[in-house]
């Protein structure tokens, strides 16, 4: 069988490595026939970003992208072109130090912004819900996007205030008022107020994007698998 959820990777400069690596992990053992040796996934997982080859994790990792956002792809209609035929089911959006999330924020026609915008505009068909699935820091990203309003997010608790912040300020100076929850390895935010019928899923520090990541198995494969990864990773899952 062919996988039946697509996941599009959305990687910058120094993103946190366990961020994206966490959630991959898992997804990863997701199977079709619970066959390790021959396996028979349900994701498929594609990487995108400026470049070919990215540097992450404070610059420890080079990444190759499968998907180059280069500059032929500098507009919103271009952005929505790709993502239409690229048809991701999940969007993952890691975090990385303040520092990065805020530059990669503050960029105004930032392409990173723009591919977020870009899937929440794909919406969802009968029987299939798209997610976009932030880890860390990675909801100030999607803060600064502007696809946040009236949602529960979640992100590090040292930059509960930074995501307040960004939210706050974000795009054409709108006041993007969000529930910042904080205590909470992940957070179910239901569908966006943004348009599209996307769920939100946002995860608080680094290791916590692994529960989530169990949460997206659990909701969109079964409870069955999401205990079979746990089983295979030998990982303590807080729901």
């Amino acid at each position: 069988m062919s996988p039946t959820h697509k996941i599009g990777l959305l990687l910058y400069p120094n993103a946190d490595l366990l961020d994206f690596a966490g959630p991959l992990e898992v997804f990863s053992h997701a199977l079709h026939n619970y066959d390790q040796d021959q396996p028979d996934r349900i994701f498929s997982i594609t990487t995108l970003a400026r470049t070919q080859s990215i540097s992450v994790g404070k610059d420890s990792l080079n990444v190759t992208a499968n998907v180059v956002l280069n500059d032929n792809i500098n507009n919103d209609e271009a952005i929505s072109q790709l993502l239409s035929q690229l048809d991701f089911d999940i969007l993952l959006v890691p975090g990385a130090p303040p520092a990065v999330v805020t530059e990669v924020s503050n960029e105004v026609e930032g392409v990173e912004k723009r591919v977020v915008r870009g899937f929440v505009g794909l919406g969802s068909t009968p029987n299939r819900e798209r997610i976009l699935f932030s880890v860390c820091t990675g909801s100030v990203v999607l803060g600064a996007a502007g696809v946040l309003g009236g949602m529960r997010a979640t992100t590090h608790y040292l930059a509960l205030g930074l995501l307040d912040q960004i939210c706050r300020t974000t795009g054409e100076g709108k006041v993007d008022v969000v529930e910042v929850v904080e205590g909470k390895r992940f957070v179910d935010g239901g569908l966006l107020h943004a348009g599209g019928q996307v769920r939100l899923i946002t995860s608080g520090a680094i290791s916590s994007g692994i529960d989530a990541a169990l949460f997206v198995v659990k909701l969109v494969v079964g409870p069955e698998m999401a205990e079979f990864v746990v089983r295979v990773m030998e990982y303590e899952w807080r729901e």
